[in-house]
C-alpha cells in the first residue's frame, strides 16, 4: 500500500479493509467555479467543477474519499495557465453512488466520458494518490485523447505487499484501527472506498503500456519525526522502531519510483523531500510550477 503519514496509514487501512470509513472532509467551498453533472452511463452522473482559466484544458482527479472540492484552493492558481476542471468520481460527494462500476478501468472510462462530453482537446490529467491507477489506464488506453499525465504522489503499485517486519513494527508503535463487530459479507456490501481498495490491490498496473508523457511528483519522507507526530516524546526503544519504519518506508518510496520510471518509457520523476502525501498542499508552489512547466512542454 502507498505511504501516507504513518499515522494516517492505519486509518486508511481500515477504510480499505472491511470496516466503515467516513469520506474525507474538505474545506468550505469558497472559490468561484461552475458545477455541472455529466452522465457517464445510464443513471450515473458525475459532479464536474469548472474553475475557468486561460489556456489548454487540465483535469484534476482526487485521492480516495475526496471530492473535486478538495482542489478549491489549488485549482484557481492553475487557472492562470490552464482551463481547469475537477471530477468527483462515482460513489463520492454529489456524484451518483451506484453499487457497481468501481473497477479501475471503469473509473478511467468515466474520466474519458467526461473529456468527450466537454469536448476537451487533449487535456493534461493531474491525479492525486489512488487516482494514479486511473492515470495508468488513461495513459495506456486513451493516449490519443490526452496531452500528458501528472502523478501527485500517485505513482505506485497497490498490489505490492509490505514486508512482515514493517507491519509488525507499525503495530508496535501505532494503535490498531478499530474493527466493527459485524463486517460486510460480500463485495456488494462494501462502501465505494472499500470497493476501489479491494480492486486496486488485485490489479497490477501495466506501466509499459502507458504511451503519454508522464511526470511523477514523489513525496519523500525526511526522517522518522516527519512520519510520527509523537517521535520526540517517545522512548528510545520506540524511536528505534520508528527509525526502522522510516528506513523501510524510504526504501519503498525509491523502489516504487524506480519501478515507475523504468516501466513508463520517457517518464520523469521529481522528488520533494519532506513533502506530505497531500503534496499539492504541503508544497504548493513547487507542485504548481512543475505542473505548469510540464504542461507547457507538452502543449507546445
Amino acid at each position: 500500500m502507498k505511504k501516507w503519514s504513518v499515522l494516517a496509514t492505519t486509518a486508511l487501512a481500515a477504510c480499505f479493509a472491511l470496516s466503515p470509513c467516513a469520506p474525507a472532509q474538505t474545506a468550505a467551498d469558497t472559490t468561484p467555479h461552475k458545477i455541472r453533472f455529466i452522465e457517464v452511463e445510464a443513471n450515473v452522473a458525475l459532479e464536474v467543477l469548472d474553475w475557468g482559466g486561460e489556456g489548454p484544458a487540465l483535469v484534476l482527479l482526487t485521492g480516495i474519499g475526496a471530492t473535486a472540492h478538495t482542489y478549491d484552493q489549488f485549482a484557481p492558481k492553475l487557472a492562470k495557465d490552464f482551463h481547469v476542471y475537477g471530477i468527483t468520481r462515482r460513489g463520492f460527494g454529489a456524484s451518483s453512488k451506484p453499487d457497481t462500476g468501481y473497477g479501475i478501468r471503469n473509473l478511467a472510462k468515466d474520466v474519458e466520458k467526461v473529456i468527450e462530453t466537454l469536448n476537451l482537446t487533449r487535456p493534461l490529467i493531474v491525479g492525486h494518490s489512488i487516482a494514479g491507477h486511473e492515470l495508468d489506464v488513461l495513459g495506456a488506453e486513451y493516449a490519443d485523447k490526452i496531452a500528458g499525465l501528472v502523478y501527485l504522489d500517485a505513482a505506485f503499485d497497490n498490489t505490492n505487499k509490505e514486508p512482515d517486519e514493517y507491519a509488525q513494527l507499525l503495530a508496535a508503535v501505532s494503535p490498531a484501527p478499530e474493527r466493527p463487530k459485524e463486517r460486510p459479507s460480500s463485495y456488494f456490501e462494501l462502501s465505494p472506498t472499500q470497493k476501489i481498495g479491494y480492486i486496486s490491490r488485485r490489479e497490477k498496473p501495466d506501466y509499459a503500456a502507458i504511451k503519454t508523457p508522464t511526470l511523477a511528483i514523489v513525496a519523500v519522507p525526511r526522517d522518522a519525526a516527519s512520519l510520527f507526530e509523537n517521535y520526540a516524546e517517545s522512548d528510545a526503544d520506540t524511536r528505534a522502531k520508528m527509525d526502522r519504519i522510516f528506513a523501510l518506508d524510504l526504501e519503498r518510496v525509491h523502489r516504487e519510483e524506480r519501478e515507475f520510471t523504468e516501466g513508463v518509457k520517457g517518464s520523469k520523476a521529481m522528488e520533494i523531500v519532506g513533502a506530505r502525501h497531500d503534496v499539492y498542499r504541503s508544497n504548493e508552489a513547487e507542485v504548481l510550477k512543475a505542473i505548469v512547466d510540464f504542461g507547457k512542454s507538452n502543449h507546445s
